[in-house]
């Protein structure tokens, strides 16, 4: 397979609230039904995830994905051993969900995935609005180098589990 870099694969915004808005896209060769039946099995979530970073989901299986459940994760973030409580505020299937922090690291994380036709594909989009602890001189060298490495991580994971996927997050 093909791959190569875009120009700007991942886009961080910093707002002057104090948020940064992190954008990111990427497009698979893969009818949007089975690529959101993946993305709505919260135990693809530590496929999605480097090994170091250790994530195990805490909710007893079967999960079924809606509006308003509560995932509960562990994981470590730089070695240290973290609880995050996440909850889905928006379910419309096959086209989007949303997800909030309600225990974890961060002061704010908002996460919306959205999945559109594209082509003979589909388009994932994530727009993450994001405040870590801190001053803004630390999320940039502390927090955003993580997460980069996290969202690089879930896209070349995408493109080799669904083969055929063009390496494409600008």
């Amino acid at each position: 397979m093909n791959v190569s870099a875009p120009p700007e694969p991942l886009q961080f915004i910093e707002q002057h609230d104090g948020t940064t808005h992190l954008l990111a896209s990427q497009w698979i060769s893969r009818p949007i039904e089975e690529v959101f039946r993946f993305f709505s099995q919260p135990e693809n979530l530590k496929t999605l995830t480097p090994a170091e970073n250790h994530f195990q989901l805490l909710n007893e299986p079967p999960i079924t994905m809606k509006e308003n459940l509560e995932l509960s994760y562990s994981l470590k973030v730089k070695g240290v051993p973290l609880k995050w409580v996440s909850k889905i505020t928006h379910w419309d299937p096959p086209h989007a969900f949303r997800d909030i922090q309600l225990k974890g690291p961060y002061t704010t994380w908002d996460h919306t995935h959205t999945f559109e036709r594209d082509g003979s594909g589909t388009r994932v989009k994530d727009k993450v609005i994001y405040k870590a602890p801190g001053f803004r001189w630390m999320e940039r060298k502390l927090v955003r180098p993580d997460i980069e490495r996290i969202f690089r991580f879930r896209h070349e994971t995408l493109t080799r589990l669904f083969e055929g996927a063009a390496a494409n997050l600008g």
